[in-house]
């Protein structure tokens, strides 16, 4: 079993103050929880002199009076050391996050609200991350679950819950051919591998929903102003190819 754990940063409103929108976090083996959790402890610990504040990617980027951190200089290598630290530790965990540019975005990906306001149409743009997932799960011939950071309201929670459900297990009849109707079907098995049930945690106690708001956090903030940033850290961490695919959506 593995498990998906993801927070969203940004407003899904258009125009605003913030062109970019990240929804993702991590994936990890749900038998190495405990071992990823403390882990992060660990980071958290070494950071800021206690395993029981609540280390948010704001706090390395943002000045704070209120920030945890025992030091407040050279904050940027702090969470790299913290990045490095995760991805480079004992136990298996990969980043997984989808980043919108709103301000490059096609009419597509925008709906309009309720009150009539332009906002970002999550339900079809969270497609592509929950696509990628499963994806992952059907190479590695298992089952997987998604653990989210609690929203605003139930209503809300409960209204990504049926989207979700519809996503994955309705059935569609208008097919415009048979090879339309064969990839609906099987793309619909893969997204089956993750179970149906959303879960939904509070981060202020849940160390896994901490680690997700970090990372989607930290590619947030880089996109808003720091991309050369972030553009060096992926270079870092992964082969050049894929660095240079990446490089090719940020710009």
């Amino acid at each position: 079993m593995y498990i998906m754990a993801v927070d969203e940063h940004g407003t899904i409103n258009w125009p605003s103050r913030t062109k970019t929108f990240t929804y993702g976090g991590f994936v990890f083996k749900e038998t190495d929880k405990q071992e990823i959790t403390n882990q992060w402890l660990r980071i958290k610990t070494e950071l800021c002199g206690s395993p029981d504040v609540e280390l948010k990617w704001s706090h390395f980027f943002i000045s704070d009076d209120q920030s945890p951190l025992l030091s407040l200089n050279d904050r940027r290598k702090q969470l790299l050391w913290a990045l490095n630290d995760l991805f480079m530790g004992e136990y298996y965990i990969a980043p997984i996050t989808q980043r919108i540019r709103k301000d490059q975005a096609g009419k597509e990906c925008f709906k309009l609200s309720s009150k009539g306001n332009t906002i970002l149409d999550k339900d079809i743009l969270n497609v592509g991350i929950i696509g990628q997932f499963a994806s992952f799960l059907n190479l590695k011939r298992s089952d997987g679950e998604i653990w989210l950071d609690r929203l605003g309201s139930i209503k809300e929670q409960e209204r990504m819950q049926d989207s979700w459900s519809k996503l994955r297990d309705c059935p569609t009849h208008n097919f415009v051919n048979q090879k339309a109707k064969f990839d609906f079907h099987r793309n619909q098995k893969l997204l089956q591998k993750i179970k149906k049930e959303l879960h939904f945690f509070d981060s202020k106690v849940s160390q896994i929903i901490q680690i997700a708001d970090f990372i989607s956090g930290v590619i947030w903030a880089a996109s808003e102003g720091e991309e050369d940033y972030l553009i060096s850290q992926f270079e870092y961490y992964f082969p050049d190819e894929i660095s240079k695919k990446f490089l090719l959506t940020i710009k």
